[in-house]
């Protein structure tokens, strides 16, 4: 028993009926409540005599050893809770023979070995099965597919393998069905689409292959579903856009292709989180996700999604508060729709655009986005300085680094061309080429350098976006005075050859203004010199190697002819010699 219980037995009572925990009818024990208990020691086998006990709770103690087979004699006993503690071994199959059994509460034990298939063949009444963070293993017996009163399932956190049986379609009252965290592999039965009464559906971190079957657009009271973290390759099944119940889904982490967001799942009403990231989706946003009322965060980065970014994101949510919008490491074009910034004022934290390929002018309003943490970075973007200050803005919550891989297509006056582009940065970025400068020092050694790009654009208040090998974006107003300062966005103003980091050239209030933002030498552009450079230093290697062969044979050649002249030279004189 030992001497540390919270509740102790006071044995001098000779009425055990009386005793903390337990619970008796007719002096006859039917119910041990012992959880929380500082127990030791192991269960003993005559937990067995117990004939008429009905529930059994040491949950919460510091049990070990293993589950004694006489818990099988326990034939009225419908709640059985041992969760919590550290027996082991395998389970045994005497459970069966509990077929009034309701409630298995065996989680955060270190039970191993196989699931017994006998419980599904005989414990026909369970409603409650859990295997939480044990070391259970084999896999899934098929049996379990008749307990059609099992309500909550939890058996993840184990190491169960091999593939989910399609008689698990067949749990009709299944509400909490939750297999994740183990090695299933194969694919997603379709028969699953018959849990039609489930609510919390998690089959995240497996093996699964394959992708969502179309069958589960008949899951109409799915709130929860978690597919992340698995190997599927398939894609969103536009049917499912009939789970209007749906809040939360978490499909990242997976190899899935398609259209990342049908335009049918804008009927999800109440969807509120969209977890897809790290997968290769295609496709676009459709105008429609603004109409989504519930939904309070985007996160699609990382896969291949293309096209415009629609202005209606900035309608998402309704007026419910809007947390994260992360579209990082996509394809999208176009610009930034203004509209987005709606929802600075609903609680978003986080805005992240990017590694993509979006272009044109970054939106004034992202000035008054106090508390939201901007990254626009890698793209082909330009601010209009009388609308937004970007010095101030970079500094603090934009992250406006943007590193052009491509050549937008000059169709606006915003752009020029790549010559023009080429010269500006040559005359713009002479004055930098210092490793570290301030700004009082920048003011007199630009102005000749600006000067000469001011000159250079004709209209008077026109932005100018260039986009070579570099990313530059250049803002002027025509004026008289040629007044020129250096901010840089981090608290130094170190900057080295070929990379102006989030800085901008600007002037007091009269003064013309100017407005470098995001020059960086283009990674793929240098990448691509040295790849033609190697393979240039390459040829000219085997050119050389070609001649010096050649050279050699030949060579060789006349070594061998000269000695055949000698020999035939010798061979003359001594037969002479003869004659």
């Amino acid at each position: 028993m030992g001497g540390g219980w919270a509740r102790p037995w006071n044995m001098s009572i000779p009425n055990h009926c009386l005793w903390p925990g337990i619970s008796c009818n007719y002096g006859v024990v039917t119910r041990l409540d012992l959880q929380e208990n500082n127990l030791v020691g192991t269960i003993p086998t005559s937990i067995g005599l117990l004939h008429n006990l009905t529930s059994l709770y040491v949950r919460i103690n510091n049990l070990i050893g293993t589950l004694p087979d006489e818990i099988g004699l326990l034939s009225e006993l419908y709640e059985l809770d041992v969760s919590r503690n550290q027996i082991n071994g395998t389970l045994p199959s005497t459970l069966a023979n509990l077929k009034k059994l309701t409630t298995l509460e065996l989680a955060e034990n270190l039970f191993s070995g196989q699931l017994p298939s006998e419980i599904g063949e005989s414990c026909l009444l369970l409603t409650r099965i859990n295997l939480f963070q044990c070391q259970m293993e084999g896999t899934l017996p098929s049996s379990y597919g008749n307990l059609k009163q099992l309500y909550w399932f939890w058996i993840n956190q184990n190491r169960i393998t091999g593939t989910i049986p399609p008689e698990w379609g067949g749990l009709s009252s299944i509400n909490t069905f939750v297999l994740a965290d183990n090695f299933l592999n194969g694919t997603i039965p379709s028969a699953l689409g018959n849990l039609t009464t489930v609510v919390y559906f998690n089959l995240a971190s497996n093996l699964l292959t394959g992708g969502i079957p179309a069958s589960f657009q008949y899951l109409t009271n799915m709130q929860t579903f978690m597919i992340a973290s698995n190997r599927l390759d398939g894609t969103l099944p536009p049917e499912m856009g009939r789970l209007s119940n749906l809040y939360t889904m978490t499909a990242h982490n997976n190899l899935m292709t398609g259209p990342g967001f049908p335009e049918a799942w804008c009927n999800m009403s109440s969807l509120g989180g969209m977890y897809w990231y790290n997968n290769k989706f295609t496709g676009t946003l459709p105008e429609c996700i603004g109409t989504m009322p519930r939904l309070t965060g985007i996160t699609i980065n990382n896969n291949m999604m293309m096209g415009q970014i629609p202005a209606s994101i900035g309608d998402i949510g309704g007026t419910s508060s809007v947390y994260y919008l992360n579209l990082q490491n996509n394809n999208f074009t176009g610009t930034i729709p203004p509209q987005i910034m709606k929802l600075a004022s609903r609680g978003l934290t986080n805005f992240d655009l990017s590694h993509n390929q979006l272009t044109g002018s970054i939106p004034g309003e992202m000035a008054n986005a106090t508390g939201v943490n901007i990254d626009l970075s890698y793209n082909c973007l330009f601010s209009d300085p009388s609308i937004l200050t970007l010095p101030a803005a970079c500094a603090s919550t934009i992250n406006c680094r943007n590193q052009c891989s491509f050549i937008p297509t000059a169709t606006s006056s915003r752009f020029v061309s790549t010559s023009t582009a080429a010269s500006a940065v040559a005359a713009t970025t002479s004055a930098f080429h210092s490793s570290t400068m301030n700004a009082a020092n920048s003011a007199s050694t630009t102005t000749s350098s600006t000067s000469a790009l001011m000159t250079s654009l004709s209209s008077s208040g026109a932005s100018v976006a260039l986009s070579t090998a570099t990313s530059v974006a250049v803002s002027t107003t025509t004026t008289t005075t040629n007044m020129v300062t250096v901010a840089s966005a981090s608290s130094s103003s170190s900057l080295s050859y070929g990379q102006i980091s989030s800085t901008s050239i600007g002037t007091s209030n009269s003064g013309s203004t100017i407005i470098i933002t995001n020059i960086y030498n283009d990674s793929s552009s240098i990448i691509i010199a040295l790849a033609i450079l190697v393979a240039i230093f390459g040829l000219v290697l085997i050119v050389i190697l070609v001649l010096f062969l050649a050279r050699r044979h030949k060579n060789r050649q006349n070594t061998h002819k000269k000695e055949k002249d000698v020999s035939h030279e010798t061979n003359t004189v001594e037969l002479s010699a003869s004659i």
